[in-house]
């Protein structure tokens, strides 16, 4: 499992996130790393929601022959460095990355509607952090350096206010009241001669 993936160990509910812009690039997350789940990708599906992601690893190639819906697909190496992008990719098209370990599926558009550019670096973090905060490189104690919001600007939840009595005799102190509650088999091109001129751009 590439570097890109070992977050997946210690979080419960993995989303991605773009570390140039924090911003979210799917929030459901469905990770396909045996041959199996991978050979059949998303085949027999009707679309991929928008906010959802489908990752395949390990895979550098991808087709979408059978499927019925457009997808936008990701390379990225084992770092989550994006190393190529395809957009609205069409049923019986190819598309191949041979230096990239991980695959990510998209919804058609995903792309642009949430600004993934060749170069960005793209992470595994908890859906229960704060995406919007900047994601850094941070050292742990061991001196290994890992993708995640930096704790010290997490955001808390508010404090809830005291809120006080709207009718009160006159003269008589204000007291608050309650805190109020905040088909077909889906290849995977693993091994597979390619031939260039089939290739998506």
């Amino acid at each position: 499992m590439g570097r890109f993936l070992q977050p997946l160990s210690t979080l419960d509910a993995p989303m991605i996130v773009n570390a140039r812009s924090g911003q979210s690039i799917a929030s459901g997350v469905e990770i396909a790393t045996s041959r199996r789940a991978r050979r059949r990708g998303l085949l027999g599906r009707e679309g991929l929601a928008a906010g959802c992601a489908f990752v395949l690893s390990p895979c550098w190639a991808v087709h979408t022959i059978g499927m019925r819906f457009p997808i936008d697909v990701v390379f990225v190496d084992e770092d989550g460095l994006v190393l190529k992008i395809v957009e609205h990719m069409a049923g019986w098209r190819m598309a191949v990355a041979s230096t990239a370990t991980t695959t990510i599926e998209l919804w058609a558009g995903a792309v642009r509607a949430v600004d993934v550019q060749v170069g960005d670096r793209l992470a595994l973090v908890s859906a229960f952090s704060d995406h919007r905060s900047p994601i850094s490189a941070i050292t742990d104690e061991s001196g290994t350096v890992a993708l995640g919001v930096r704790p010290e600007i997490r955001r808390m939840p508010p404090t809830p206010a005291p809120v006080v009595a709207a009718t009160q005799s006159p003269g008589a102190p204000a007291t608050a009241g309650a805190h109020v509650p905040s088909a077909r088999t889906h290849e995977v091109l693993e091994d597979a001669a390619v031939d260039p001129e089939t290739l998506v751009a």
